[in-house]
């Protein structure tokens, strides 16, 4: 099986075919009031569009 047979759901995005994705970070949410801290994975996309250019313009 290739990673173009494989699927990632987020709530924003809905479905992302597993090989657009090009680097995930992981990290906790504070505690607030007595709340639990909860774990967040954030995806990274490819993207053929950018706005600005590699020397920040």
């Amino acid at each position: 099986m290739g990673s173009t047979e494989v699927w990632v759901q987020t709530l924003a995005d809905g479905l992302i075919r597993a090989d657009r994705i090009v680097g995930i970070d992981v990290h906790p949410t504070p505690e607030i009031a007595g709340k639990a801290s909860r774990w967040l994975l954030d995806v990274v996309l490819g993207c053929r569009w950018a706005a600005g250019s590699v020397t920040g313009g």
